[in-house]
């Protein structure tokens, strides 16, 4: 069994925990002490509080200590401080410097490279446009100014996202030397009168637009005016800008008719759809062929060499005969070369070593 402690031991340890203790109420106060704000801005109610504060902590455990706020940091190296809270100090000083949080040093190299990638985006998009308009241009004989036809949709797109002016726009959407002239029409700014207040913005604007002629002896709906004006084959070149998504499933089915819509602050272009693909594709081909017109043509337009010939032939022969002959004799073509084919020759006798002559016996030798 262990011996009891005696009376000197007992106080030697008593009056250890006791400088513990001050020890740790000293070091509260200090720390407090330098994070408390001015007394001279301390309101009763504050102090009171601060008192009751100091009653309540009379045990031997150390007061505890709140979490730091994590610092959070911007591109420019700014630190955003939290809101203080009540008896804090909106800005206190730290107690060591060297542990004072500093920006990231990639941060630069990680907005230049956001830059770039916007950059690298914005000139894939451009050149995916520029294809568009190359693809209209070859195929279906679009010419600058190109013509955009607009209706009430995307009017109030320009305006509600600030896409202004829409020429300026337009035109670095299309890649074109000079800003596109506009046009509307009569339906679509009836539809936006209609419309009351909620488009009186965009009512204005489009009436200051160039009206496009649309033959209705009454008003119809945007759409079907758009899709009259557009016809079967779109003469009139129009570029369609429109934010309406039935209407827009509809040109796709008219060949020749390139569509434009917007996406947030930005313009597009829709691509070729299948069909207005395949329309370019047999207009192609068509023009390789030899249409009925040159085909008689070619019937009436004999050769110098047959003429007569070709005079005492029927129309059946005439008919009969192939495309190719009829061709190779309107074009004065000859049926055979008269050009003789090269063949190899001998060598050169310049360049090969004479004959000796064979000696001759004499007539005694002989005998």
């Amino acid at each position: 069994m262990g011996l009891a402690p005696s009376t000197p031991v007992l106080s030697l340890h008593l009056a250890t925990l006791s400088l513990a203790y001050h020890l740790v109420r000293l070091v509260d106060v200090v720390v407090r002490a330098h994070q408390s704000p001015n007394p001279s801005t301390l309101t009763p109610s504050s102090t009171t509080s601060t008192v009751t504060d100091r009653r309540r902590r009379s045990t031997l455990r150390p007061p505890r200590r709140r979490r730091a706020a994590p610092a959070t940091f911007t591109l420019n190296r700014d630190v955003v401080v939290r809101p203080s809270r009540a008896g804090e100090a909106t800005e206190p000083p730290p107690l060591l410097p060297c542990l004072v949080p500093l920006a990231p040093p990639f941060a630069a190299a990680a907005a230049a490279a956001r830059e770039g990638d916007a950059r690298r985006m914005r000139v894939k998009r451009r050149s995916k446009n520029r294809k568009v308009v190359r693809f209209y241009a070859t195929c279906f004989g679009f010419r600058e100014p190109y013509r955009v036809l607009v209706d009430g949709t995307f009017v109030h797109h320009l305006l509600s996202h600030s896409l202004l002016p829409a020429d300026d726009a337009l035109q670095s959407l299309l890649s074109a030397s000079r800003p596109p002239p506009l046009f509307t029409s009569k339906c679509v700014l009836a539809e936006l009168r209609r419309l009351g207040k909620s488009h009186a913005d965009a009512f204005d604007a489009a009436a200051l637009l160039a009206t496009a002629k649309c033959e209705h002896d009454k008003v119809v709906s945007a759409v079907d005016c758009v899709l009259s004006l557009i016809g079967e084959k779109n003469p009139e070149h129009f570029f369609v800008a429109t934010q309406d998504s039935d209407l827009r499933a509809k040109l796709r089915e008219v060949p020749g008719v390139p569509v434009i819509y917007g996406l947030k602050s930005s313009l597009f272009i829709e691509q070729p759809s299948v069909q207005q693909r395949k329309f370019a594709q047999l207009d192609e081909e068509k023009r390789l062929h030899m249409g009925k017109s040159e085909y008689q043509k070619l019937l009436k337009v004999p050769s110098d060499g047959k003429a007569a010939a070709s005079e005492n032939a029927s129309d059946d022969e005439k008919n009969r005969r192939p495309i190719s002959s009829l061709v190779e004799n309107a074009l004065g073509v000859a049926d055979k070369s008269k050009f003789k084919k090269k063949r190899p020759k001998g060598p050169n006798p310049l360049s090969c070593k004479k004959k000796k002559p064979k000696p001759q016996l004499s007539a005694a030798q002989n005998q």
